[in-house]
């Protein structure tokens, strides 16, 4: 693993945006083991759930549908500007 030094690196002081991205490659958020549980948690910062009390509802539909699935709907919801949860679960349903 690469030290970071501050003297040799290319980033300036201002630009904390690069550093961010390297801090959260070396260190993974606690809590959060897999793919889904990455996307049920970015669901939840999206809807506005701050306190992650439906973590478990978007874990259920991410391991029901697929991660990569839900993940589309939400890049779908972003695209639309859609805030609604039940849209969000209405577009996750499997057809029969």
């Amino acid at each position: 693993m690469e030290k970071f030094d501050e003297n040799q690196s290319e980033l300036s002081k201002t630009d904390l945006s690069g550093y961010r991205e390297r801090l959260a490659r070396r260190k993974p958020e606690k809590g959060i083991h897999s793919y889904a549980h990455q996307i049920a948690k970015e669901v939840c910062d999206y809807l506005g759930d701050a306190k992650y009390k439906e973590f478990g509802l978007w874990m259920g539909v991410a391991k029901r549908i697929g991660a990569g699935a839900l993940a589309a709907k939400l890049k779908d919801c972003r695209e639309r500007g859609v805030r609604n949860a039940r849209y969000l679960l209405a577009a996750c349903r499997k057809s029969k």
